[in-house]
């Protein structure tokens, strides 16, 4: 009996690692992207098309404009940004890229809002956040 318990145990626990999901979140501080000569530019653009081909949301620092400063938005990615914060002269963006189509293997995100964590009297820049509801099982 204990060995029959031991092995439905084992085989509820292989069953859900099977159907878990690895959530990848990818964060860089791209140094004043989007701006800049187009070269440089575009060798971010590259950087960052590269990491979503395996990661499920990208956070990105130091954006200087709320637009996405590439040609276009990674494939299956929804592109949010937050700002513009900072003192005086220099102000950027908190950039957001999320999944809205699962990888191969990965899970179901959807937005669920926007979260400033701290107030901005502590802060030139206070630290954002995006509520995302992540569905580990991919449906």
């Amino acid at each position: 009996m204990c060995v029959t318990s031991f092995l439905a145990v084992l085989l509820i626990f292989v069953s859900a690692l099977a159907s878990s999901a690895d959530f990848i979140i990818y964060t860089q501080n791209l140094l004043r992207f989007g701006h800049g000569g187009a070269l440089k530019t575009q060798a971010k653009c590259d950087a960052v098309n590269r990491a979503s081909q395996s990661v499920d949301v990208i956070v990105i620092q130091e954006v200087m404009q709320q637009a996405y400063p590439c040609a276009s938005v990674p494939t299956g990615f929804t592109w949010e940004s937050y700002g513009p914060l900072g003192a005086a002269s220099y102000k950027e963006y908190y950039g957001f890229l999320w999944r809205h189509a699962p990888r191969a293997g990965g899970p179901t995100i959807t937005h669920g809002g926007y979260y400033m964590s701290a107030e901005s009297a502590y802060f030139a820049r206070p630290p954002h956040a995006i509520l995302l509801n992540i569905n580990p099982n991919g449906s």
